[in-house]
């Protein structure tokens, strides 16, 4: 699928292409969640443990610090979970505790760690629910950028290559925009080019000054890195779709 020139493109062909691709946008969602929750376990009681027990601390302090680094983690991804819009509501979050509780019920899950989860998630209700429907109109604006962000990079390693290989190359083409702030920019830069503006306005439920505002809200949180994260891994497979 090409974008360009973005005010030449059918609105219908478009808002499906759209519509098909927030439910893949979502699915990379859960999936960088996962994958961020997993690394910072990875900080925690790997590279953390690692760095105070070269200090000499004991190994119950270095536990203790690092179960509540853990914690703290926890809630900030959950945090920006909530802000961002991306549960349609109440009953989606107690849906997403349930599965996370889930995971962290297995045997080799030691009961600290399960119950640093849920403090984690405690912690993050003091966050509001964002706005579905704006964060899936925030979304589509996204999607379009990074469509047209990637088709102006390195060429695509086609099909056949292996999955590293794509990667590599999504990382490569979102390099200079892998600062939050640096990517946000884009985003609205992209946005107020007219032939964009005109088309995107077409395609979203929400004035697109209210969909700027909520990613000008989103980057000042942390784990903003979620959204680059999930883009990377959308935009690799939507080439591929393409």
């Amino acid at each position: 699928m090409c974008l360009e020139p973005t005010n030449g493109t059918d609105e219908g062909v478009l808002r499906s292409w759209l519509m098909r691709e927030s439910d893949e946008w979502i699915r990379a969602f859960v999936a960088t969640l996962d994958d961020v929750i997993q690394h910072l376990q990875a900080v925690c009681f790997e590279e953390h443990w690692e760095e105070l027990k070269a200090r000499g601390i004991s190994d119950e302090l270095i536990g203790l610090a690092s179960i509540e680094l853990y914690r703290d983690g926890l809630a900030d991804i959950f945090r920006f979970v909530r802000a961002s819009g991306a549960l349609s509501d109440d009953l989606a979050w107690s849906r997403m505790k349930s599965e996370h509780r889930g995971v962290a019920s297995g045997p080799d899950v030691e009961p600290p760690i399960r119950q640093a989860l849920e403090d984690g998630l405690y912690a993050a209700e003091d966050t509001p629910l964002g706005d579905h429907q704006l964060y899936r109109s925030w979304i589509r604006t996204l999607m379009l950028f990074l469509f047209q962000f990637v088709a102006e990079g390195p060429p695509y390693p086609g099909l056949a290559s292996s999955e590293e290989e794509k990667l590599s190359w999504g990382y490569e083409a979102l390099r200079s925009i892998e600062d939050h702030s640096a990517f946000h920019g884009a985003a609205v830069s992209y946005l107020r080019e007219p032939g964009v503006r005109s088309v995107a306005k077409e395609l979203v439920d929400y004035p697109l000054d209210e969909i700027v505002a909520l990613g000008e809200h989103m980057v000042q949180m942390r784990r903003f890195d979620l959204v680059l994260n999930t883009g990377l891994r959308w935009v690799v497979g939507a080439v591929e779709r393409g």
